[in-house]
């Protein structure tokens, strides 16, 4: 999962020409990781 999250918020960083969106769609990435290492 942390594998895909990686790549995924890579590809928004080449992709995405606004920091803003690539910044809000990372945070969402790790509050996923956070929320599947709490179980």
């Amino acid at each position: 999962m942390k594998h895909i999250c990686e790549i995924h918020t890579l590809n928004l960083g080449r992709w995405t020409t606004s920091k803003k969106a690539h910044e809000k769609k990372a945070a969402i990435c790790i509050f996923l990781l956070a929320a599947l290492f709490r179980g």
